[in-house]
């Protein structure tokens, strides 16, 4: 089962979710297409490759390292970096997506949930809402 390292949200999901962050039960808003475009325009320069796309759901896998199996899937309303729950404590798996995920989402534009441990937001200093 492949569990979520990062994931990323419009950021008006931080004021919905509150206090407590618990995603699964929010009706979470899309993320602007712009944003989205833009995202997956870059990835591609990240040793990232496509590998599907079909019914609204696009997935690249990392090509730093095979044993890995870093995954990032894109939907409207999230951007998901993901791996096997075997390999979620790999700490050069987690630097490759937190480093990624932070370069390529504008940090004040997208919200990013750090779900390796405790849940909790990375970028509210700088996000505008």
């Amino acid at each position: 089962m492949r569990r979520s390292i990062v994931r990323i949200f419009n950021p008006s999901v931080v004021d919905l979710a509150g206090d407590n962050i618990d995603i699964e039960i929010l009706d979470i808003p899309g993320i602007e297409v712009e944003l989205l475009e833009k995202f997956k325009a870059r990835i591609l320069k990240y040793e990232y490759e496509l590998s599907s796309e079909k019914n609204g759901k696009t997935e690249y896998k990392c090509l730093k390292s095979k044993s890995w199996s870093l995954k990032v899937v894109v939907t409207d309303n999230e951007i998901s970096f993901t791996c096997p729950g075997t390999k979620m404590y790999n700490s050069s798996l987690l630097f490759e997506a937190f480093q990624t995920s932070s370069e390529l989402c504008d940090h004040d534009q997208l919200a990013l949930l750090d779900c390796s441990r405790d849940k909790r937001w990375m970028n509210l200093e700088n996000l505008q809402r």
